[in-house]
């Protein structure tokens, strides 16, 4: 697996080719299913950013974008999402998650970051468990189409 910041195409490559998943997860709570307007709005984001990265296959192509993202005093907004190919980093992009990007990007920034995952997508609310964040209750149709998110925190000890 290979890191890096991530660029702009890093950012537009994960975007065109959201795993089906991310995809539901990332257009409930848009007013478009578009992934060039996606990209546009994580690019605008990464000047609040405490860290934005791609995490790469070995032959260097984006799979996954993972960033923290100041929204006020000690708290930070954390996303991520991923393209198919996350499986092939999937162990390591997690070890990375937690032993490197925890400690070294949330915990000397925040007390608290948090995120909010659509309820049904069981692999990144497993993921986030695995990291350390907890589970703190159900936005209720939070989605354009009435999809249920779960909002998860993860809270510096």
């Amino acid at each position: 697996m290979i890191f890096r910041d991530a660029t702009e195409a890093d950012v537009r490559h994960v975007c065109r080719h959201l795993r089906a998943e991310d995809a539901a997860e990332q257009f409930a709570v848009r007013f478009d299913d578009d992934p060039e307007a996606l990209a546009d709005d994580l690019l605008r984001m990464q000047a609040l950013a405490i860290k934005h990265l791609a995490l790469c296959t070995d032959d260097g192509e984006a799979a996954v974008l993972v960033g923290a993202f100041i929204k006020g005093p000690g708290l930070a907004g954390f996303h991520m999402c991923s393209t198919p190919r996350i499986g092939e980093i999937g162990r390591e992009g997690h070890r990375f998650g937690k032993r490197r990007f925890i400690p070294a990007v949330l915990v000397p920034n925040v007390t608290r970051a948090e995120t909010r995952i659509l309820a049904s997508h069981s692999h990144a609310r497993r993921w986030v468990r695995a990291c350390g964040f907890r589970e703190e209750g159900i936005s209720a149709r939070l989605g354009k189409n009435g999809e249920d998110f779960v909002q998860v925190a993860w809270l510096r000890d």
